[in-house]
């Protein structure tokens, strides 16, 4: 009798599970480190979601919408290259949504004991949506998505946020979380227990966003029919209930290249990643390679343009004797409303030409004449007291000024 095929050792698997919670870990630590006044970073400023919903504004005003950035529209710019790529790897490998939700699932899989029949598979939850229903409710990301690209387009405000489940979670309940967005988490999460992936696949703007470059996508897994042993344990792996099991090539748009139904097929060379037109088995490594390398792109994307939040000339920079610049880092810059109202505090002083702030990275660039005015007047204008006009109060520390081109201020600086 002949022995029965073993899966190998899913190194794969245990390489996507690292990768997915160092993300999550990530994120937790920089909500954290926000939320408790550590850092001047935001979970924010790396979500590409936050790209696609600012690119109205970025379009038709050439600025970004509210506290999105450089980074943001970088990333979404590697995300959709990365779909072209690779499929929707983002999902699988990088969002910590995406994470969450497989270990939830996970759990409901070990009480059904499914794990006992995939060994290394996506649980598939306590009930999978017959195949015609999920692709219908599949549509409900486009309405999603439109409402979320009209409302920030109009407001210029992200609106979205305490909706979203990666905000709400990694914020540290961080501005617009209600009481209710805990709630609606809640909701969630108790439907993924219930519907695998129930946010990935039905609700989520950003994989509906994703989907038409997913289909189109190089990568893909290839089942070789010679030899497939139509043991269908690739089908019960696959968390977004793609038929492997009798797919020539797996094309759908869905597919988020987990790689889970090629470590958990017993039949040595029956699955395989591939290209189109091409006889060639490429490595599994291939996907997290691209992963890897698309993300750094954007990253440094991210760092080496920047587009003004907000601008306003307060003087003819002509009429100048001594035109000089400053750029300082200040903490309350952080968004476009933020911005307008810190340049509220120059209107009125003498020798200030021009304020550009960059929200996203909490920086302001201002032009002044130092034969009217000094950076250390500038700075202390800055760290001063804010005259709201609409209340007619002055509110005090709503701005502190933390570097001076790049270098950190001086105690006597801040305290004058």
């Amino acid at each position: 009798m002949a022995a029965k095929s073993r899966a190998p050792f899913p190194a794969m698997h245990y390489l996507r599970r690292t990768v997915q919670m160092g993300i999550v870990v990530a994120a937790a630590v920089t909500g954290y480190r926000f939320a408790s006044g550590l850092s001047l970073t935001s979970v924010e400023k790396y979500c590409p979601m936050g790209g696609m919903a600012t690119s109205g504004s970025l379009a038709t005003q050439q600025r970004f919408s509210c506290a999105t950035g450089e980074f943001n529209f970088a990333l979404m710019v590697a995300l959709l290259v990365l779909a072209i790529l690779a499929r929707k790897s983002f999902c699988s490998w990088l969002c910590p949504v995406g994470t969450l939700s497989e270990l939830l699932g996970s759990v409901v899989g070990r009480l059904k004991g499914r794990t006992r029949q995939v060994k290394s598979g996506t649980s598939l939850a306590l009930v999978v949506p017959p195949r015609q229903l999920d692709r219908w409710l599949r549509l409900l990301r486009y309405p999603v998505l439109f409402v979320i690209l009209y409302a920030t387009f109009r407001s210029g405000e992200l609106l979205f946020r305490p909706f979203c489940p990666y905000y709400v979670m990694f914020s540290f309940h961080g501005h617009n979380v209600e009481l209710w967005s805990y709630a609606l988490l809640s909701i969630f999460a108790l439907g993924v227990l219930i519907i695998p992936l129930l946010w990935c696949r039905y609700l989520c703007p950003l994989g509906g966003a994703l989907w038409p470059f997913s289909r189109v996508s190089l990568l893909r897994v290839r089942r070789h029919a010679e030899a497939c042993t139509d043991c269908g344990l690739c089908d019960r792996a696959c968390g977004q209930s793609i038929p492997v099991a009798t797919a020539a090539d797996v094309t759908s748009g869905e597919c988020t290249l987990c790689l889970e139904c090629t470590q958990v097929c017993p039949a040595p060379g029956a699955l395989s990643l591939a290209v189109p037109a091409s006889n060639r088995r490429w490595p599994r490594v291939a996907v997290p390679a691209v992963v890897a390398l698309l993300v750094v792109g954007g990253l440094w994307g991210g760092s080496i343009y920047a587009i003004p939040s907000f601008s306003q000339e307060f003087a003819n920079a002509d009429s100048a004797v001594e035109l000089r610049s400053v750029r300082l880092q200040v903490q309350g810059v952080k968004c476009v409303d933020t911005a307008k109202l810190a340049a509220t505090v120059f209107e009125g002083m003498g020798g200030i030409v021009s304020f550009v702030a960059y929200a996203s990275r909490n920086e302001v660039v201002i032009d002044f004449d130092a034969s009217q005015t000094t950076v250390e007047a500038i700075v202390k204008t800055m760290n001063g007291p804010v005259y709201i006009k609409s209340s007619g109060e002055f509110i005090f520390h709503i701005y502190q000024v933390l570097q001076i081109d790049g270098k950190p201020v001086a105690k006597k600086l801040v305290t004058n």
